[in-house]
């Protein structure tokens, strides 16, 4: 296993080390890009870069003040592009430990440093955005065109219309109701609740 390390000098007299460790894997021939890929993409410039990164942010929003507050991690960047489809994205990784030190309550003393592992991107590719675990159970998966088909279209009742998106009829429009009134999603209309002479609770159109 080969590894590189980092050393960062922090306010606090704390040493930070980022320790870069790559794991060795056989390598393995990388499958075609799809055709819609072909036509619209240049892959030489989809690769690891050096990135400035807020810690913040590997920390999910956390310790906002750490020292560090930037650390340079390799991410996928590049690649020159025209479809809104498909991006340059990770698909191989490698851990990198930081150290980060964190101030005391009301001060600009370090209180403590810890540790953490971050993952870095190793190699990258043009890749489509939507994958398929993005589709529901009435959708499959279209990979030369990246989306999400219905496995069914359906004929929907006036005035209903057929949603691509979740493969189902819907309305047009969703209105709020007034006071007294409520929504009827098969009709698409707001409808006032009553009680008929029989006792029985009846709808009728506002």
């Amino acid at each position: 296993m080969a590894s590189k390390k980092i050393v960062l000098t922090v306010s606090c007299l704390c040493l930070i080390f980022l320790q870069i460790t790559t794991a060795s894997s056989a390598n393995k021939k990388k499958q075609s890009p799809k055709m819609i890929l072909k036509k619209y993409h240049i892959y030489n410039d989809c690769e690891p870069r050096e990135t400035l990164v807020k810690v913040s942010d590997l920390l999910f929003g956390y310790h906002k003040d750490s020292t560090p507050m930037y650390v340079t991690l390799k991410q996928c960047q590049g690649g020159s592009f025209h479809s809104p489809l498909t991006a340059c994205q990770p698909t191989e990784f490698s851990n990198t430990t930081i150290l980060v030190g964190f101030p005391k309550p009301n001060s600009d003393d370090i209180e403590k440093c810890y540790e953490y592992t971050i993952k870095e991107h190793k190699a990258c590719d043009i890749l489509c955005k939507t994958k398929s675990e993005h589709c529901r159970k009435e959708q499959y998966y279209d990979a030369n065109n990246c989306s999400c088909e219905c496995k069914n279209d359906m004929e929907c009742d006036e005035p209903m219309i057929f949603d691509p998106k979740t493969c189902s009829c819907v309305c047009p429009n969703e209105e709020e109701c007034t006071h007294g009134a409520i929504w009827i999603a098969k009709r698409c209309m707001c409808m006032l609740a009553y009680i008929s002479e029989a006792g029985k609770k009846m709808l009728k159109p506002m």
